[in-house]
């Protein structure tokens, strides 16, 4: 018997989903059948074209012929690993004392640096001692991975719903085309960008779920183990990024897929607002299936750790800007990802949008909407903000309101926290404000320069 117990090693711990996946389809196969149906696979079905997974192992041996193949590969697997012998030792990866497999290399665990390739382990050794468990379920990994684009690739996962989507999508799928007798190969994925793929499964397992408040860190490994190049990529999609992402895709999908997809980098074309869609210089639409594995703004961002507010407040404003063909959308797609990402309390939140509120509510009523939107957008440094913010104070207490626009320790502690980069407030109170007009059916114009200036100044040397 195989223990079952999670490595931490995500390709040995790949393989051995894709073995207990199997043992799930022929729960009467002993291993050494399970092995004998797989290595079957590899050699006649998939021509041994898994090289970028075992460099030169019995099976991609390009000097064997296919039953020499087999017959290698299976003696290596039944029979010497249960060989008097192999000498007792504790295997590098899980941990176990156990028989082991010494100075094993990329012929059978990618990546893992053999002959020329020594540097690969701190000791400078030749391989790395590997217990039968352990290589055996790296034997099965092939049922679990991507061709995506140049590499393979896999998920890995921390929780067992995820882990789950990878089996059905990729393993299960594997199985049913043996089982329809269509399997030439690892299966291809429909993407060819790693950054766009991971996030294309993380929207799969989000829609499949339905629970927003499941929580997962997802890496997708995408490598290659063939040659002289071997090569891993780890793409991580954080736990923040991916509460963000669940929310925003239970409650408001179509305003994630539109901004979205109008960040992709796309030569001699241009978004159409309007129609939500590519179009080439000729305005002929630019299907997504042409350009769904070019580079996207919003996607290398979020992996990377940088902010999409910027990008969302334009997004915000274009939509208001239009006529007709408006998107229903409103300010959730920001602030969950102020919330989740950005990690802003709600009750900075709050504060902002009641700002916000009485600045549409002293606009409207002085007709000074268009040239307080300017002030806002105008203010490229902290201090034209606050001044700005000190008008709309004094004026609110010019109308002789009740309450006052913000008390001083809010001021401090929630609007204008320590550590809080002044324009994220600025960006999130002109999401906001837009939403109101969008509501109230508010249709503004671009903003002229010249009246952005005008306003700076009239902030600047009016006092309080």
């Amino acid at each position: 018997m195989i223990n079952e117990k999670m490595t931490g090693d995500p390709f040995v711990d790949t393989g051995s989903l894709a073995l207990e996946t199997l043992k799930k389809a022929f729960p009467n196969k002993e291993l050494s059948e399970l092995i004998t149906f797989v290595t079957d696979l590899y050699v006649y079905k998939w021509k041994a074209k898994i090289n970028s997974l075992f460099l030169n192992s019995p099976i991609t041996q390009p000097a064997y012929k296919p039953d020499r193949k087999k017959q290698e590969t299976l003696n290596l697997y039944m029979q010497k690993l249960e060989s008097d012998e192999l000498e007792e030792s504790v295997c590098r990866i899980c941990g176990s004392k156990s028989k082991i497999f010494n100075k094993v290399g990329r012929d059978l665990f990618c990546l893992s640096g053999s002959g020329t390739f020594v540097n690969f382990h701190h000791s400078h050794g030749q391989g790395i001692n590997l217990c039968k468990d352990c290589l055996i379920k790296l034997y099965f990994l092939p049922l679990a991975v991507m061709q995506t684009g140049g590499n393979l690739g896999f998920l890995h996962c921390q929780s067992q719903s995820s882990k789950k989507y990878w089996e059905t999508e990729v393993i299960s799928e594997n199985l049913n085309k043996i089982a329809k007798n269509t399997s030439e190969g690892i299966l291809k994925s429909e993407f060819g960008n790693p950054t766009n793929a991971l996030f294309n499964i993380a929207v799969k397992i989000i829609e499949k779920l339905k629970d927003e408040n499941f929580l997962d860190c997802l890496q997708f490994y995408h490598f290659t183990n063939f040659g002289a190049s071997p090569d891993c990529s780890i793409y991580t999609l954080p736990s923040p990024v991916f509460a963000f992402m669940n929310k925003i895709i239970n409650h408001n999908k179509v305003a994630w897929f539109v901004f979205t997809r109008r960040y992709y980098s796309i030569k001699q074309a241009k978004w159409d607002n309007k129609r939500k869609i590519w179009g080439d210089k000729k305005e002929n639409v630019i299907e997504e299936v042409t350009y769904k594995n070019n580079k996207n703004v919003i996607f290398e961002r979020l992996l990377s750790g940088k902010s999409i507010l910027t990008h969302l407040r334009k997004f915000y404003k274009e939509e208001l800007l239009l006529s007709e063909n408006r998107l229903k959308i409103n300010s959730l797609l920001a602030t969950y990802y102020a919330m989740e990402v950005m990690n802003m309390q709600q009750k900075q939140i709050d504060l902002i949008k009641k700002v916000s509120n009485v600045i549409l509510k002293i606009g409207e009523k002085e007709d000074k909407l268009k040239p307080y939107l300017a002030a806002i957008e105008g203010a490229n440094a902290a201090f034209r903000l606050r001044a700005f913010l000190l008008k709309i104070i004094k004026a609110n207490y010019r109308n002789d309101e009740k309450e006052p626009v913000i008390k001083l320790d809010d001021y401090v502690d929630y609007l204008f926290p320590d550590g809080q980069f002044w324009g994220e407030i600025r960006d999130m109170m002109l999401i906001y404000l837009y939403e109101r007009m969008h509501e109230k059916n508010i249709n503004i114009e671009d903003i002229k320069k010249e009246e952005i200036r005008e306003i700076e100044e009239e902030t600047i040397t009016n006092e309080f």
